[in-house]
C-alpha cells in the first residue's frame, strides 16, 4: 500500500480492520492514527478497534520484556557475561514500547480528547491513556522512573473531574 495515496476514512477503517485480520499491528496502528485524524469522533466501534490496534501492538513485546526481564534478574545472579546482550535485547524492547505509549498518548491528547464531546468518550480516553501510563511505569526503573512521575502528576490535576467520573463508573 502507498503511504502516498490519500484515503478516505472509511478506507482507513476497512484497511485498519483488514490489517488486524491479518495481524499486521503496525500497519493497522497507522491506519488507525490516520481515521482518528481525519475524524476524531469517533463510534464505539471505532474506539474499539482503536483499543484492539494498539494492545495487540504492545502485547507481544511486552512480554517479551517481562521475559527479558525476568532473565535479567536471574543472570545477574549467576554474574553472567550474557547480561550485557540481555541488557542491550530489553533495551531496544523498552525503546519501541516508549515509542507506542507516546503514539497512542499523542493521539489521545492532540486529537481524541479535545473532540470527545460526552463522558462516556472522556471516560474511555482518560482509561486508555491511564492503562499505557500504566504498561510504561512497569518499564520504568530508578532515574527514568522519576522522570515519569511528575507528567502523571500533572495529567491527572487536569483531568480529576473526569477521572473521579470514571471511579464513579467503576464503583456503580
Amino acid at each position: 500500500m502507498s503511504e502516498q495515496k490519500n484515503y478516505t476514512r472509511e478506507e482507513c477503517i476497512f484497511l485498519a480492520k483488514l490489517y488486524e485480520k491479518a495481524e499486521k499491528f503496525p500497519e493497522m496502528v497507522k491506519f488507525i492514527n490516520k481515521f482518528a485524524q481525519l475524524d476524531p469522533k469517533l463510534s464505539k466501534d471505532e474506539r474499539n478497534i482503536l483499543e484492539c490496534g494498539f494492545k495487540n501492538l504492545v502485547s507481544d513485546k511486552r512480554a517479551s520484556w517481562r521475559f527479558l526481564n525476568n532473565m535479567e534478574k536471574r543472570e545477574e545472579k549467576k554474574n553472567s557475561p550474557q547480561i550485557v546482550y540481555i541488557r542491550e535485547v530489553k533495551e531496544n524492547i523498552e525503546k519501541e514500547l516508549n515509542q507506542i505509549y507516546d503514539e497512542i498518548h499523542k493521539t489521545i491528547d492532540k486529537y481524541l480528547m479535545p473532540n470527545a464531546s460526552d463522558s462516556e468518550n472522556k471516560a474511555f480516553y482518560l482509561r486508555l491513556k491511564g492503562d499505557y501510563y500504566r504498561y510504561n511505569v512497569n518499564l520504568q526503573m530508578g532515574k527514568s522512573l522519576m522522570r515519569s512521575v511528575p507528567r502523571q502528576k500533572r495529567y491527572i490535576r487536569k483531568h480529576m473531574n473526569c477521572l473521579i467520573f470514571v471511579y464513579l463508573l467503576v464503583i456503580l
